[in-house]
């Protein structure tokens, strides 16, 4: 089979605490991530050096849970069911793929879904990039309206994080200290803000 290494997203740990977090494996996050799905093999997944390591593979034909056809698998850690917590400061440091068509993110969403569908719960970004732009990162607030109505695909909030700078050739810290009302972003200690007011006047429709 044809296998190539498409993309690693590294979080500095000297190991996967599965009493606090796992791995994931099923079929991709949502309905648009088509062609590949998560897995909890050592290929994808696994700490070495004192890093987690989070590698993209290019693997044409793989076979995924429920029996789907891919093209691409990918690891996926989360703390959902394990930990949660209301506000607090949240921080990795980490050394994005460099790779295009890729998606790396570090983000977080409620363990209960009250509301319905996303984002109608909400969800911080603390940082997401797209391979498109490798030098590009931003942050994101989502919540409001389900996207099931398909009336509009504006951003919640968006916070571009120092556009330019090399986030697929050295670390960086990401972080996020939320409190009530107000969201504060950070990369290696320079801060930007989103704040409750600021999103009154915003759309409730969202895609990240």
């Amino acid at each position: 089979m044809n296998k190539k290494k498409y993309g690693q997203m590294s979080l500095m740990d000297t190991s996967l605490d599965t009493r606090h977090m796992e791995s994931i494996h099923r079929g991709g996050w949502n309905a648009s991530e088509v062609q590949g799905c998560y897995t909890e093999s050592a290929e994808n997944i696994n700490v070495s050096g004192g890093s987690l390591n989070l590698i993209g593979l290019y693997k044409p034909g793989v076979t995924c849970n429920k029996g789907k056809n891919k093209d691409f698998t990918s690891g996926f850690v989360e703390t959902k069911d394990k930990k949660a917590w209301t506000y607090g400061y949240f921080e990795a440091r980490i050394k994005m793929p460099n790779n295009k068509s890729t998606w790396p993110a570090f983000w977080m969403s409620p363990n209960e879904k009250r509301y319905g569908g996303w984002p109608m719960n909400g969800e911080i970004d603390i940082v997401e990039t797209k391979g498109s732009d490798l030098d590009y990162a931003a942050a994101d607030a989502h919540w409001g309206k389900s996207t099931t109505n398909k009336t509009n695909n504006e951003p919640s909030q968006k916070t571009d994080l120092q556009p330019g700078f090399k986030n697929t050739t050295h670390w960086h810290t990401y972080g996020v200290k939320w409190t009530e009302g107000k969201l504060e972003y950070y990369i290696d200690g320079e801060r930007d803000t989103i704040q409750s007011k600021d999103l009154d006047n915003q759309t409730q429709q969202t895609t990240p």
